[in-house]
């Protein structure tokens, strides 16, 4: 598949074209959701992706349909018609952000500026189509693990909400205000032309990380150490948030179909919700215009496919063999069937924290469904080699990603997908370690 589809260029993949929509922020309204759904519907085979940008991806398109394509997002407010531009929208911001009572500040007041600010950037062609820039809000959204070129994260400073810039994963030492986030972008993007980087992490290999930060955050910035980071669990729990301003629904796999995309549509303007968010966690945030009304909306959801209470074990999942060309796995039905045998069973995994485990299946070692540890991580064995399905494994891994594996070896070698169920049911972890 190619790098990074968008919708003026479609991917091929095993399924017919591809169409990531860009959203920035990852805010749709129902009149946005009706129009996807019908394009999927119409153009594609029914199958719509949430993606770990908080972006949507129509499957199994017709590539000589891409011009008309285009042009329904074009005309719902989905699509920056200057293709150049289009591709680095980018842009993940906290999807609890002027919801959550905790938070900091509201940062989608931010994202107008900041996307024209990348989509009036003169030389896009220069920048890499993985560049991403990622809000945080100081609130209940864990957006710290999210992977970013460059991240804005407020904190209280002396009776002032400031912005701290991070840069490729990595907290600076710099302050700035909300204002000055736009013209940062854009010194760090001017600065990347000038060095000849595509991508932040490239730039830090040429100029020190200390310098980058000072000439992105500008003049005005503030110099502060950063406290130490504990870090921050990659999900968003489901059910109603403590302040009973919205409802976090769980999207099963990731994936939608064009009728639980109408339904979710039909109830937001039953119950006059301007818009849902994404998240990159497999879920999605509705903001409940009054609170009496949040159990009636999670019924209704509930009916439609959605999850509204978190389940014993979060399993995530890549399109697998039915959809991409680089693996012989089918890891969405893997995935599917260890989702149900858990919901029906009680297991052994459980972290000391309380937080609920999670179990990622990777067709490949390129990780496109999820780029932070899992607790465990299935790996298959194949790669891109094609072999005959009943010869084809996973390997298993504790705390783990596909990207980084050198040092780690596997707790499992060799489990057959009709293994792997019961072999990952059987697991004992608790904090990091796993009986074998």
């Amino acid at each position: 598949m190619a790098d990074c589809p968008g919708v003026h260029k479609l991917a091929l993949t095993r399924d017919g074209a591809l169409a990531r929509i860009r959203l920035p922020g990852g805010s749709l309204t129902a009149s946005q959701l009706q129009t996807i759904a019908a394009l999927a519907a119409k153009e594609g085979n029914g199958c719509i992706d949430l993606t770990n940008r908080a972006n949507l991806q129509i499957r199994g398109l017709s590539e000589h349909r891409a011009a008309v394509i285009a042009s329904q997002l074009a005309e719902a407010d989905l699509l920056c018609l200057d293709a150049s531009a289009d591709r680095l929208r980018n842009i993940t911001a906290s999807p609890l952000s002027g919801l959550d009572t905790t938070a900091l500040l509201n940062v989608r007041e931010l994202i107008p500026a900041i996307d024209a600010a990348i989509s009036t950037f003169p030389q896009h062609d220069a920048v890499s189509v993985k560049f991403s820039i990622v809000l945080g809000d100081g609130g209940r959204s864990p957006m710290t693990t999210v992977a970013h070129d460059l991240a804005f994260h407020p904190e209280k400073h002396g009776g002032r909400t400031l912005i701290r810039l991070w840069l490729a994963g990595q907290a600076t030492n710099v302050l700035i205000a909300a204002k000055d986030v736009s013209p940062s972008i854009t010194r760090a993007l001017s600065m990347m032309l000038k060095h000849g980087a595509t991508r932040i992490k490239e730039l830090i290999k040429q100029v020190p990380r200390k310098a980058c930060a000072d000439a992105i955050a500008g003049p005005l910035a503030i110099a502060v150490d950063p406290s130490p980071h504990l870090g921050e669990r990659p999900w968003l729990p489901l059910g109603r948030t403590p302040d009973q301003r919205a409802v976090v629904l769980g999207v099963p796999l990731a994936r939608f179909s064009p009728d639980q995309l109408e339904s979710l549509a039909e109830i937001m303007e039953a119950r006059g919700i301007g818009d849902v968010r994404l998240t990159p966690w497999q879920s999605l945030v509705l903001p409940v215009t009054h609170h009496s009304s949040a159990k009636n909306v999670e019924t209704e959801l509930a009916s439609a496919g959605f999850d509204i209470e978190c389940p014993e074990v979060h399993v995530v999942a890549c399109a697998g063999s039915t959809g991409c060309l680089r693996t012989t796995m089918d890891t969405k039905h893997d995935a599917a069937m260890l989702r149900s045998h858990l919901a029906k069973h009680s297991t052994n995994m459980h972290r000391a924290d309380k937080e609920m485990p999670i179990v990622h299946l990777s067709g490949c070692a390129r990780s496109c469904a999820m780029t932070s540890p899992a607790d465990v991580l299935a790996l298959a064995n194949d790669g891109t080699n094609a072999r005959e399905s009943d010869s084809t494994t996973y390997a298993l891994y504790v705390d783990a990603r596909p990207a980084s594996l050198q040092d780690i070896g596997p707790i499992r070698a060799s489990v057959r997908p009709s293994e792997l169920t019961s072999t990952i049911s059987a697991l004992s972890y608790t904090s990091g370690e796993t009986i074998r």
